[in-house]
């Protein structure tokens, strides 16, 4: 089916450091942040400050991720491994570009992907949403 690119923009009222440092810093806490989309995330593997392999339980499928992190652009890639989500996909990549918008947030999330199946990704998309809006609530209550 070829490689195929979705890509949406969204502001966020936190600072763009908050999410990058949730994706870097604690990934473990990201499901009682968010538990309608997100039941579980794991480090398994490698150093979450660079590169690191981790496992994360979506409420559409269970997958292990590679997660690469770049500071200096405040980019977070997370590329697919295996799980559920390879019964549906031949690859996939997600990544989130987050940049400073005054006090906020301009945040890029973009999918990369190949298909095994032909099925809609909006309602995927729709769910990385709503995990960072779900996240920019948390920020605002600490």
């Amino acid at each position: 089916m070829g490689l195929r690119r979705l890509e949406v923009e969204e502001e966020f009222q936190a600072p763009p450091e908050k999410f990058y440092n949730m994706w870097k810093k604690t990934p473990h806490e990201m499901p009682n942040i968010t538990p309608t989309n997100l039941q579980d995330a794991k480090h398994n593997a490698g150093d979450w400050n660079t590169f690191g392999h981790g496992s994360i339980k979506e409420k559409l499928d269970s997958s292990s991720t590679g997660l690469s992190l770049m500071m200096k652009t405040l980019k977070v890639t997370h590329n697919g491994i295996d799980g559920d989500m390879y019964e549906r996909f031949k690859s996939y990549t997600c990544i989130f570009q987050f940049t400073p918008k005054g006090t906020g947030t301009f945040a890029k999330l973009t999918v990369e992907y190949e298909k095994l199946k032909d099925e809609d990704l909006i309602s995927h998309l729709n769910m990385v949403l709503e995990f960072h809006k779900d996240a920019e609530k948390h920020f605002a209550k600490a």
